[in-house]
């Protein structure tokens, strides 16, 4: 995410660019990151108590097995506890401390931290991709929402296991575009 938002502001990166490029790049868009790492603290806290609140609403019809709305629960937690420690733990760390120790002393840290925010982003995404998959099959089997949301969700759970063999643009820049586009 950091570096999706950073390239957003004017400081395009990619995973092939220089150690050296990455910790300049980080390190002038520092209060940026740290502003990234805001905004996820909250939507991280909104995220569950949406998660919450959407496994009452699709565990009403007590006549369905259980282990769909367990997937939407434990797909959804390790998703969101994935993207915070990525955007709030590493992201706030490159913002707050790291971007400047890595622009001054050793870039290999932030370029590091750089890339591993998605691969934790990624791997939240490939759990997320079962919480959106479940979820799209129960609201198509309850009717407790419009069946086309079940199908959105359908389909974003497979664009985000899909993305996971690409790592999130790591391995493979296929990744983040199926991870864009899952988003």
């Amino acid at each position: 995410m950091a570096e999706t938002v950073v390239g957003l502001l004017g400081g395009a990166l990619s995973t092939n660019d220089s150690a050296a490029k990455i910790a300049n790049t980080l390190y002038d868009h520092r209060g940026r990151l740290l502003v990234i790492t805001y905004l996820s603290v909250v939507y991280a806290a909104m995220f569950l108590i949406y998660l919450s609140k959407l496994d009452d609403l699709l565990r009403r019809d007590t006549d369905r097995p259980r282990f769909l709305g367990s997937l939407v629960l434990a797909g959804g937690a390790l998703f969101i506890a994935l993207h915070a420690v990525s955007d709030i733990g590493i992201t706030g760390l490159l913002g707050a401390k790291l971007a400047s120790f890595g622009f001054q002393h050793d870039q290999g840290v932030s370029y590091t931290l750089w890339l591993m925010t998605y691969a934790l982003d990624s791997v939240g995404d490939v759990f997320g991709s079962l919480f959106a998959f479940a979820a799209g099959l129960l609201v198509i089997g309850s009717g407790v929402l419009p069946r086309w949301l079940g199908w959105v969700s359908i389909l974003v759970g497979i664009l985000f296991f899909l993305q996971g063999f690409g790592l999130g643009g790591v391995i493979a820049s296929f990744g983040l575009v199926i991870d864009l586009i899952g988003f």
